[in-house]
């Protein structure tokens, strides 16, 4: 436990050194992925220091969407979107889903999913996929 302990305190000593220079807003190795990690320190330390960056990381996220945003699951906003319901599931933030998720499904919608070659979680029609038929049915 002690060890497990240390690692956590090592990732997240990481996260909060290099994680601002992180240019990827992604969920697999980017931003995204940073935010659900510290919200989930934060409750386990019952530390508010992690949630308090998981916030900003998180502001940083929303601000830096644009048009151009990659779709994919791993590093846009499929996972964006995916990381942001999982965080409402789990209780650490509150938003009107539809009103939150509105521009992003609009942009998914523009995909037709049936016809892209690319069927994988990370880059293709199963995370994209995943992302527009979770904010639809809510």
């Amino acid at each position: 436990m002690a060890d497990d302990n240390a690692l956590l305190e090592k990732i997240a000593n990481h996260y909060l050194f290099y994680g601002s220079f992180h240019s990827d807003l992604g969920l697999y190795n980017g931003k995204m992925g940073m935010v659900i990690f510290f919200f989930h320190y934060a409750r386990y330390t019952g530390n508010s220091l992690y949630e308090d960056f998981a916030e900003e990381f998180l502001n940083e996220i929303l601000e830096k969407l644009h048009t151009e945003t990659p779709i994919s699951f791993k590093r846009g906003l499929a996972g964006i979107g995916w990381g942001m319901l999982y965080l409402i599931k789990q209780g650490f933030m509150e938003t009107d889903i539809q009103e939150t998720f509105k521009d992003m499904d609009d942009k998914v919608m523009e995909y037709n999913l049936l016809y892209m070659k690319d069927r994988s979680l990370e880059t293709g029609a199963k995370g994209i996929g995943l992302l527009s038929v979770r904010t639809l049915g809510q």
